[in-house]
């Protein structure tokens, strides 16, 4: 736990020392995307001495189902003590669908009996659907869950619409905050600048996905795009990053006659994902369903030329043709079309990198996130503390 309270939360919490308690399924050591951004915002807290205390409390603990109840008991007696003795100021709690909605939701209701103010983060692409599809009970569950918070935090203005509309819910406490991620190293930027952006000074192309390797994110029609005649032809590599069936692919790969060319590097930790985001020229995110990805961010903050689906909020990141390439889910000619734009065409590609480092700036900096954040954590102490109207 970090001790200090940045000017702007209320009085009240400085003068009692209380920290925010960030819920976050695996802490500070999980690399899905949730862990990120929380160690994102954190980790800017803590470099630049602003922002509140904070502890990140963890639910479900290093992904073994044996040892999850055991995480998740530990983390409802920390609250309660810690509740018991005043040393919570808020609750912020990441959510996702399904499994995390029942979890999430028990501390959401103890937080709530114990009088707690709480900030509801939804994660989840396919939140809606997910609802759509559960039995009676559970849409009474899961509404009673969302109905406790203070602030339900979305990332897109597309999700506030849908969720206000689909559940229901008073877009007063619907509030769109974006994911963000660091800028890159400053030593990255002026290697790229010095070599062109888009030149690779004859090595091959170098295209990169991050994500999770499963159906979902499109890795099968990405094997299946990059084993296309078409771009077979080039002359590129790809890293895959990230945790799932990778023996699977590595098979698709050989059976493709392309295993020579990709590498299946599993989960890294930061200091080898920044070194793949500095050497790749192309990004791309085939996914089915996204929320806001933050590689996808990442990707922009590096200055990587994106090849994307148009799924959650992609179309509020990406402007087509300018900072990046936006397709149909699984759609394999524009998959395939796209990326040989990018690898056959270094102007194109040097034009969407400089383009996707402008998007960067101009709006998914963490500088940027944690100030929208401490001014939500702000507002929902400011209303507890006036009390009802």
């Amino acid at each position: 736990m970090r001790d200090g309270f940045s000017n702007g939360l209320t009085q009240a919490a400085v003068a009692n020392r209380r920290a925010v308690f960030i819920v976050s399924p695996g802490g500070l050591k999980e690399r899905g995307g949730i862990g990120r951004m929380v160690s994102n915002f954190t980790r800017h807290w803590d470099e630049t001495a602003s922002g509140p205390a904070y502890r990140v409390i963890d639910p479900w603990g290093p992904r073994r189902l044996i040892v999850m109840p055991f995480y998740f008991a530990a983390a409802l007696v920390q609250i309660l003590w810690q509740a018991l003795f005043g040393r919570i100021a808020l609750l912020h709690v990441n959510i996702t669908s399904w499994g995390s909605v029942l979890r999430k939701g028990v501390i959401v209701w103890l937080g709530h009996w114990l009088k707690i103010p709480i900030v509801l983060h939804l994660h989840a692409g396919d939140f809606l659907t997910f609802y759509e599809r559960l039995p009676a009970l559970g849409k009474l569950w899961t509404m009673s869950v969302l109905n406790r918070a203070d602030r339900l935090v979305v990332l897109s203005e597309g999700w506030r619409r849908t969720l206000a509309e689909g559940l229901d819910i008073d877009l007063e406490r619907l509030v769109v905050l974006p994911n963000a991620v660091p800028g890159p190293p400053e030593a990255v930027l002026s290697r790229r600048q010095l070599a062109g952006e888009g030149n690779t000074e004859g090595n091959p192309c170098g295209i990169l996905f991050m994500g999770r390797l499963e159906p979902a994110k499109g890795v099968p029609e990405l094997i299946d795009a990059l084993a296309d005649p078409r771009l077979a032809s080039c002359d590129w590599r790809a890293s895959l990053l990230g945790a799932g069936a990778i023996d699977d692919y590595r098979r698709q790969a050989a059976r493709l006659g392309i295993e020579d060319r990709l590498e299946f590097a599993g989960w890294r930790d930061s200091a080898a994902v920044e070194r793949r985001l500095a050497e790749a020229q192309i990004f791309v995110l085939p996914s089915h369903f996204e929320g806001l990805s933050m590689a996808l961010l990442e990707a922009l903050a590096f200055g990587l030329a994106v090849v994307a689906t148009n799924v959650g909020a992609a179309e509020e990141i990406i402007e087509d043709g300018v900072s990046g390439l936006l397709i149909p889910v699984g759609d394999h000619e524009a998959l395939v079309t796209s990326l040989l734009r990018l690898v056959s065409d270094p102007i194109l590609r040097a034009a969407l990198q400089r383009g996707a480092r402008r998007r960067f700036n101009e709006s998914f900096d963490i500088s940027t996130y944690c100030r929208k954040l401490e001014r939500i954590y702000d507002d929902v102490l400011r209303d507890r503390a006036a009390g009802p109207a």
